[in-house]
């Protein structure tokens, strides 16, 4: 998996002295943030997510514009679904995120199995990816590790890296609290 920036697409955007080499790592942290925190990029292909079932909803943190293959085990059973087993709706709205189970498809049930795997292509955001990116390692290149920094009359709170950084990344965050994730 290659980063989602390059170092010349950063340098576009950010003015530094630092060596292609340093740069180079903060782009990669600030990668590893991304994809740590939301899943791969959609550059990167497919994603295959495995969730708790259970319940007649599935939901999957990011939405997906095909469907690869669901694959529900119930105790020792695996069955690769159908796709007249599920729909991609809540209510009378679609919704790629969350999968509702059919009981009257191929393979009929009201509620989905004891795990389900999903494989999907998720929904190109790497657009929003790229600007996130750009603000984390514009973030990392200005950090320093002081609380607070006085130069005569001027004086200056230095923001907590940590909880800025999640402040930047969190809107590509999707919170589904209670989706039973398992990787």
């Amino acid at each position: 998996m290659a980063n989602l920036m390059t170092l010349a697409e950063i340098r576009a955007h950010i003015e530094s002295d630092l060596s292609d080499a340093a740069l180079t790592e903060l782009i990669d942290a600030a990668d590893y943030s991304i994809v740590s925190s939301v899943g791969p990029h959609a550059v990167d292909g497919d994603i295959t997510k495995v969730v708790l079932g259970g319940d007649a909803l599935l939901f999957l943190p990011r939405p997906a514009v095909t469907f690869t293959s669901v694959t529900e085990v119930v105790g020792d059973v695996s069955t690769v679904l159908a796709t007249d087993d599920y729909r991609a709706w809540f209510g009378n709205t679609l919704d790629t995120r969350i999968l509702r189970r059919l009981n009257d498809g191929t393979n009929p049930r009201g509620v989905w199995g004891n795990r389900v795997s999903v494989v999907y292509a998720p929904l190109n955001d790497d657009a929003q990816r790229k600007q996130v990116e750009i603000m984390l390692v514009r973030l990392a290149v200005q950090y320093r590790a002081l609380s607070s920094e006085r130069v005569g009359q001027y004086s200056s709170v230095i923001l907590d890296f940590q909880k800025e950084q999640a402040n930047l990344i969190q809107p590509l965050v999707q919170d589904y609290a209670g989706a039973g994730l398992l990787v």
